[in-house]
């Protein structure tokens, strides 16, 4: 067990103090630098090339609007930043930057690459994993509809489930194909006629 006298502790939390963040309103400021400084300079040597119709790279700056948009296109201000550092861009025969341009270009380009946006209302957890029911579900809702038990597995070679990662009901590890053929069985035993088709 660690002890700390009264002024060690003290001093602990002083350098724990200090290294906190400075607050909301810098960072906040640091972002409207892209509509009151960063823009204008991506319109003055970069709009030629990276514009709605000719998006060189794949690199649109005009579709940048705002602050809020900027913000958001870490990956971009990453590449970016990279090649104006090295040099690649502005191109030969474009216009050069003027030094103090690249820097503050740079300075910002670096900050946006590293900013992470912690406000639960503008996070986006990305697009969400398609989900199926597992083995034993599936053969549950078959009884449910038709009346009688089902085995899917002996049916059509469904496999066990578990395979995803510790999951059990990941779609990617089950084809379409799988399930119709499940499904057209269970209807074949329940005196149904119904046929599957891929096309």
């Amino acid at each position: 067990m660690i002890r700390y006298t009264l002024p060690a502790f003290v001093g602990v939390l002083v350098l724990i103090a200090q290294r906190q963040p400075t607050g909301a309103a810098p960072v906040a400021e640091e972002i409207k630098v892209f509509s009151t400084s960063i823009q204008p300079m991506l319109k003055t040597y970069c709009i030629k090339c990276h514009n709605n119709d000719t998006q060189e790279g794949g690199v649109n700056y005009a579709a940048i609007r705002d602050d809020s948009i900027a913000i958001t296109k870490r990956g971009l201000w990453k590449r970016a930043f990279k090649r104006i550092e090295s040099g690649e861009m502005p191109p030969e025969g474009a216009k050069p930057l003027a030094p103090a341009d690249k820097e503050s270009l740079v300075r910002w380009m670096k900050f946006a690459a590293e900013y992470v946006d912690c406000d639960p209302s503008r996070r986006d957890p990305g697009p969400s994993i398609a989900r199926r029911l597992t083995r034993t579900e599936y053969n549950l809702t078959v009884r449910d509809l038709f009346g009688f038990p089902f085995d899917s597995g002996s049916a059509v070679g469904m496999p066990e489930d578990g395979g995803g990662e510790h999951f059990d009901n990941l779609a990617a590890d089950l084809s379409f194909e799988e399930y119709a053929r499940s499904v057209v069985n269970a209807a074949h035993a329940a005196g149904m006629d119904v046929r599957f088709s891929t096309r």
